[in-house]
């Protein structure tokens, strides 16, 4: 009887079988295995569906109200814990919630039709997945009210729920019940953690992170490194990361290096701050390589992309080529793209082109299309690019011209001042459907003020729905350069109403413009409003305000008296000079080759009791400028300085020192070096042998031809590990240097067109 009224409770889906089509038998199994999953004995099958039938949450909640209205058993928490499963969307969610909601309330009085435990955490789990905070609230007082106990997985589902959307002091009101019921708090506090995380409070969340009175696991460390690595907080990221592998039971995964690698290189994270350790140093993203190697984590594709991608960005292109002989991937577009970008934007466009055409039809994109014509454009080869251009227009190629496209076009031939011409291919875009973008406008709004049309910049200022701070820019800078300050000032004003905060650049226009007409008091001023706005000045703001305090200033040649009454004049005007403003000062000298007041600067920072040593960007700055002077022994100083503070010299700039101190006939100084560089452990060890043995010591007629081997055999003897295609450089440069270096010369392809045209 039971199986013959579980039939009939079929019939409202049963028609005759009329397709066979692959939609309806996906539905047809998966509506199978459903009753195949919440079965009991009493349940046979014999589905024959509707051909319209289509698989779907309220099929199955009409196919358990037919079962339980005919009395048909069926495992309650199994249906509930598929239907929750299947959800895909906030309604369907709800839907599903309602569902047993009302279910629970029709059929309270049979013990068997009761929801357990179990099924609400299934619910509950459902809830917090999308976030659905005010549902799991109102799912849990119906819970007590039916005398459902709550257990550790309830709690943790709650807490989970609130914290994913960053109310972590709703959440520690369930934490407090966790602890009134004797629970374990594992899970909780680990949630606690990425609820702070999930609001960027940082403090919070490792305040409870160090207070957790339970063990810390993996999760809650590769969530506060990824919050770190967001941030910008690289060394901080590298602190915890230090810390998470000297922990018990803590081995870092994938995911956890990935964080690092990811943060390194994307640009879309932060717009105007450093992003993570491959923009700040790449060789510190590079570091983690072995060591997930020796974990057998092997990085993916997309790791070494970001890797390359930030190699490029660095400038350093061999390493990057290196690349792809080190990992067992093969290169997509995403790889090409990259290397091709960076080529163009380091002036080296005609050896994109030749990866470009090498590579087949499959391996090209839009994306390398715009950046060969921004290249072209950009080297003032015009017809180059028209001839690019051209190509993607025709029938033929698959890769028509998209906003992108014309933007760089239409750069390129402003900057050739011919403005007529890329207003016509603003009206080509119109006609290709194609609205100009913001960067577009601004383009063209640049060049008709620099050709004296303001009215006509105006005209397309007006037509922008949201201009960003470079339109403004745009006018201010015009302003300024036409001695019209007090107009400058107005579209700042203008700019402020119309919500887009002026920038550094906009602040700097003003001081620069202020400092022409000799208004210096009025510049300061401006350095005032810029510190109120919590705006930082860069180098390029006090190096403005020096040059307008002494008039014809020849930068090498300055004395420290200048800076002198520069930060004497800061603090008049209400700018206390800090351990920022110093850096900027540090950093500026260093770019105009004045190493002396750098020098002087770096000490009046330690006798006022500022932090030192100085951010890794200005070592690096007073490194760079002491390679540009040819002052190789302080240059080691402050290699070895750096390397003792914790910090990582630049690899170009280390090579330079080594190599030049060895040409100077300091061996043993530059032998010291080059092994406090192996043993502060901050490098890839491939790396090293790439930049400076292989393209510096092989490469340098003028070292010792014993150097090789004396490095080669410290690497050695530190017990540096290689890969195969290095080890075998390595060995070639004992017996044959010009066959190690042969694959990395200036014409890079040919080693990389094997890599390319697969």
């Amino acid at each position: 009887m039971r199986v013959q009224t579980a039939a009939a409770a079929m019939t409202v889906i049963r028609r005759p079988f009329t397709s066979a089509s692959r939609e309806f038998k996906k539905s047809r199994n998966h509506l199978e295995s459903f009753l195949r999953y919440i079965r009991t004995p009493e349940i046979t099958y014999f589905v024959e569906l509707d051909p319209d039938f289509r698989h779907s949450i309220s099929c199955y909640a009409s196919v358990l109200k037919a079962l339980r209205t005919h009395g048909t058993t069926f495992q309650l928490d199994k249906a509930i814990t598929n239907m929750t499963f299947e959800c895909k969307s906030v309604q369907e969610c709800l839907f599903v919630v309602d569902f047993w909601r009302q279910h629970s309330e029709a059929y309270s009085y049979q013990p068997k039709y009761r929801l357990t435990r179990k099924c609400y955490d299934s619910l509950l789990y459902q809830l917090a997945d999308f976030g659905l905070a005010g549902e799991m609230k109102c799912l849990y007082t119906e819970m007590l009210e039916l005398r459902v106990s709550p257990g550790a997985n309830t709690y943790n589902r709650i807490i989970e729920g609130y914290c994913e959307v960053g109310y972590v002091v709703e959440a520690m009101q369930y934490v407090c019940k966790m602890i009134q019921a004797g629970l374990g708090l594992d899970d909780a506090y680990t949630c606690i953690v990425l609820g702070y995380c999930k609001r960027m409070d940082l403090d919070s969340a490792f305040q409870v992170f160090n207070d957790m009175p339970c063990s810390r696991n993996m999760v809650t460390y590769s969530h506060l490194i990824q919050v770190l690595c967001d941030a910008g907080k690289t060394d901080e990221a590298l602190s915890l990361f230090a810390r998470m592998k000297d922990d018990d039971c803590i081995d870092p995964t994938c995911d956890t290096y990935d964080a690092f690698i990811v943060r390194c290189t994307q640009s879309k994270t932060y717009d105007a701050l450093m992003e993570g350790l491959c923009k700040k140093n790449v060789h510190k993203a590079m570091r983690l390589l072995p060591e997930m190697l020796d974990r057998r984590l092997f990085p993916s594709l997309d790791t070494f992309n970001l890797l390359i991608a930030g190699q490029c960005r660095s400038g350093n292109f061999d390493t990057a080529y290196r690349l792809l002989g080190v990992m067992d991937h093969i290169p997509n577009r995403q790889t090409h793209g990259c290397i091709i970008d960076y080529l163009c934007r380091s002036k080296r466009v005609e050896e994109a082109r030749v990866l470009f055409d090498s590579l087949a039809l499959v391996k090209k994109n839009v994306t390398m299309y715009n950046s060969l014509i921004d290249g072209y454009c950009k080297a003032g080869k015009l017809d180059d690019a028209r001839v690019l251009f051209e190509e993607m227009e025709s029938d033929g190629c698959c890769f028509p011209p998209d906003s992108c496209t014309f933007t760089a076009l239409i750069h390129g031939l402003c900057n050739d001042g011919d403005l007529k011409e890329a207003l016509s291919m603003v009206e080509k875009m119109a006609r290709m459907g194609l609205q100009p973008t913001v960067c577009t406008r601004t383009i063209l709004i640049r060049q008709m003020l620099k050709q004296g049309c303001f009215d006509e910049a105006r005209t397309c200022f007006n037509d922008m729905l949201s201009p960003d701070a470079q339109t403004y820019n745009a006018f201010v800078e015009a302003y300024c350069s036409a001695g019209r300050v007090q107009e400058a000032e107005d579209m700042m004003v203008k700019m402020k109403a119309d919500g887009v905060p002026p920038d550094v650049f906009t602040y700097t226009l003003l001081i620069k413009a202020y400092g022409h007409v000799g208004m210096t008091c009025s510049a300061f001023h401006v350095l005032k409003r810029m510190s109120d706005a919590a705006c930082e000045p860069s180098h390029h703001t006090f190096l403005a305000l020096i040059k307008h305090l002494a008039t014809g200033v020849v930068w090498k040649m300055m004395e420290f008296d200048v800076v002198a009454q520069l930060l004497e004049k800061m603090v008049d005007h209400g700018c206390t000079p800090d351990a920022s403003c110093y850096e900027k000062l540090i950093f500026g000298m260093c770019e105009v080759g004045n190493l002396g007041i750098a020098q002087t600067l770096l000490e009046e920072m330690e006798t006022r009791g500022m932090p030192l040593p100085p951010s890794e960007m200005v070592s690096n700055a007073l490194l760079g400028c002491c390679c540009k002077l040819q002052k190789h022994e302080e240059a080691a100083k402050v290699v070895e300085n750096m390397i003792c503070s914790g910090q990582s010299p630049e690899l170009e700039y280390c090579k330079r020192v080594i190599l030049n101190l060895y040409r100077g006939g300091a061996k043993e100084r530059g032998r010291s070096v080059f092994k406090k560089l192996l043993r502060c452990g901050y490098y890839y060890d491939d790396e090293i042998a790439w930049k400076i043995l292989i393209d510096g010591v092989l490469k340098e007629e003028h070292v010792d031809a014993d150097a090789f081997s004396e490095m080669f055999q410290a690497m050695q003897e530190h017990g540096c590990k290689f890969c195969p295609q290095t080890h075998q450089s390595l060995i070639q440069g004992k017996t044959d240097p010009a066959k190690a270096v042969a694959p990395y010369t200036s014409d890079l392809f040919t080693f990389g067109t094997e890599f390319y045209s697969l």
